[in-house]
């Protein structure tokens, strides 16, 4: 199968949100090693301009397209709504979910998956990683996001009062997400 010469390079233009910054060069790597074959070490650079990446041998021109439709993604983002997606309130925290510290309160709500530009990413099934600090009453602490980007749990009320941070994270390095629970 035929090659494509390096270096590759992509203007930052062209990358949903205009930046392109160490967080979304560590995505872009973990999305090169994940979807790129084995044994291909990407080395990725910037400059005001552009995405620069190379490897230590050329591409096939199949892997030099799944290339071109990952630095797109490198910067994608996670948020976290309620069911319906709507955004969560901002507490003196950050976002927060309220619930009555009643021990039998639930509020459904999902992680959405966000291209650069602020729309609803698809996704691939990456896997979503609920992270809390201590111990608090979730349905489930991982999961692998739908066809529509998204990864649904319950948080469920706590008989104490008092708020938990959780952070939201994935399996190839977004940028990290988090949110606090509180229970009155």
């Amino acid at each position: 199968m035929a090659t494509v010469p390096q270096p590759y390079s992509y203007p930052i233009v062209d990358i949903l949100g205009g930046v392109f910054d160490a967080q979304k060069s560590d995505h872009l790597i973990a999305l090169i090693r994940t979807f790129v074959p084995s044994g291909i070490n990407p080395v990725v650079s910037s400059d005001d301009l552009n995405v620069v990446v190379g490897f230590d041998q050329d591409l096939t021109e199949g892997d030099k397209a799944v290339l071109d439709s990952l630095v797109s993604r490198s910067a994608e983002y996670l948020v976290v709504t309620l069911a319906d997606g709507t955004p969560l309130p901002v507490g003196s925290n950050g976002p927060s979910i309220t619930l009555a510290a009643d021990g039998i309160a639930t509020q459904a709500m999902r992680v959405q998956l966000k291209n650069g530009d602020g729309t609803d990413s698809s996704g691939n099934a990456e896997k979503i990683i609920l992270a809390p600090v201590s111990l608090i009453p979730l349905d489930k602490l991982s999961g692998n996001l739908d066809a529509n980007g998204q990864f649904a749990f319950t948080l469920q009320a706590s008989n104490a009062r008092g708020n938990i941070q959780v952070d939201v994270k994935d399996d190839n390095a977004l940028p990290i997400n988090t949110f606090f629970a509180v229970w009155q």
